[in-house]
């Protein structure tokens, strides 16, 4: 996790780090099943009020979703984070390059 600092210089020294950037948005992003989270990277979560601030798009690698079903239309932050760690640890151990299981 990284926290404080400017937002867009946090964005542009992980992208120097070869993170991929991934943006979670509730609407117009690809379905996080179908990003690939099995290598380096960065999840950008906004608060659950607004959301990601509007104008990082340039810093922002791939915007995805967390589709929701009924008249719901976003989780909160907590929520839609462990959703997305939960994923990039199945699609992990799915590959090969999770923790393993004792």
């Amino acid at each position: 996790m990284v926290a404080g600092g400017d937002v867009v210089q946090v964005l542009e020294r992980l992208g120097g780090l070869g993170m991929h950037r991934l943006a979670a948005m509730t609407h117009n992003g690809r379905d996080y099943t179908e990003a690939d989270l099995t290598a380096a990277a960065a999840l950008v979560l906004g608060n659950e009020a607004a959301g990601v601030p509007d104008g990082l798009e340039p810093w922002i690698d791939e915007p995805i979703s967390i589709p929701m079903a009924g008249r719901t239309d976003s989780l909160n932050v907590g929520m839609a984070a462990a959703v997305l760690c939960f994923e990039a640890a199945r699609q992990r151990r799915q590959r090969g390059r999770g923790i393993p299981r004792s």
